[in-house]
């Protein structure tokens, strides 16, 4: 089991609706036209102090720059999309103590031909601790 901190603050950090163009999509077409994708992230840690210093928090801009190297990779499930942001934050955020991460992702745009549906969504966590 592991050590509990007495002092500890649990953070949430989110970001909401990161709007990105990405080529996924189970059909040749929907990854060549780069469908766009609502991103939201859930990033829970436990931290003893902030004290103001950017280096003691989890910094936006690098969940920002993972969220937009997924353009430039093609794969057919969202679920692999979820799963690639969730290993990538979970490397670059490593000195935290992690409790949990979370990405939902919203389709919008789904190829009439393929689907009634308006849109597709999905939610991916990982729990850490």
């Amino acid at each position: 089991m592991g050590e509990i901190l007495i002092n500890s603050m649990l953070i949430i950090v989110k970001v909401n609706q990161f709007r990105l163009k990405v080529p996924v999509g189970f059909y040749q077409e929907e990854r060549e036209i780069r469908t766009e994708v609502l991103i939201d992230i859930q990033i829970r840690y436990k931290r003893e102090n902030i004290q103001d210093d950017l280096n003691n928090v989890i910094d936006y801009q690098l969940i920002d720059e993972i969220l937009l190297r997924q353009k430039h990779v093609e794969i057919q499930l969202l679920e692999t999309l979820a799963e690639n942001i969730i290993q990538q934050l979970e490397e670059t955020f490593a000195k935290f103590d992690i409790q949990s991460l979370a990405v939902e992702i919203t389709k919008p745009q789904i190829l009439q031909s393929y689907s009634n549906n308006l849109n597709h969504q999905i939610f991916v966590e990982k729990f850490l601790k």
